[in-house]
């Protein structure tokens, strides 16, 4: 199940990568969408998220009982297995995976910023290196500006909890309601510059008062 709690460690409360970028407005686009939209798409996120995670771990989950949903738990396994033939045309080639973790919370320490990652993988252009999936199930198959700063949050914090000397590889699993799974590759290393940027703008509002943790 999909950890929804505040984080504490330490007893201290730390940042989440969505709230990092709720803070310094790289999800400000959501905020034009209907609440009640967004809370649905939510809800059916998580439930994809948490159907995906139970086949990862060799349950036998029950088909969701909405078409919409059983659409993108279908291209999910698609991907899993290394399907070509169901991927969009703009997907990147990946083959079978190699799944190291799921819904796994990782923290970085430098930044004092934490999430839960999707999947984390052996990298497919080198399996003595990690990689990283995280998995989208809107609509849309644009990348939002969100997106690389969340997967930055989570390469640092799995770079400095497993003391590697690289940044894992980032990518995008895009689940939409057509089908056809598309898989894409975050590989700009100046979005860490500005993760870390972000990062000090974030606490310093959180330490102003003007953001809520």
């Amino acid at each position: 199940m999909r950890n929804t709690d505040k984080y504490i460690f330490g007893g201290e409360r730390w940042i989440s990568a969505s709230e990092l970028c709720s803070a310094t407005g790289f999800n400000q686009g959501l905020q034009q969408i209907d609440p009640e939209i967004l809370e649905a798409a939510a809800q059916r996120g998580n439930r994809v998220h948490d159907w995906c995670e139970r086949f990862v771990l060799g349950e036998k989950p029950p088909t969701p009982p909405i078409e919409e949903e059983q659409v993108r738990c279908s291209a999910f396994v698609d991907w899993l297995e290394g399907n070509a033939e169901t991927r969009s045309r703009t997907s990147v080639q990946m083959g079978r995976p190699s799944i190291v973790a799921v819904e796994k919370v990782v923290r970085a320490e430098s930044i004092k910023c934490c999430g839960q990652l999707d999947i984390l993988i052996k990298d497919p252009a080198d399996e003595d290196r990690l990689a990283i999936v995280d998995i989208k199930t809107g609509n849309s198959t644009a990348i939002m500006a969100s997106y690389p700063i969340q997967q930055a949050v989570y390469s640092l914090a799995v770079r400095e909890m497993n003391s590697l000397n690289y940044n894992p590889r980032r990518f995008i699993l895009q689940l939409p309601k057509t089908g056809a799974y598309c898989l894409k590759e975050l590989d700009n290393d100046a979005d860490f510059d500005v993760l870390r940027a972000a990062a000090v703008v974030a606490w310093r509002l959180v330490e102003a008062g003007e953001v809520k943790l």
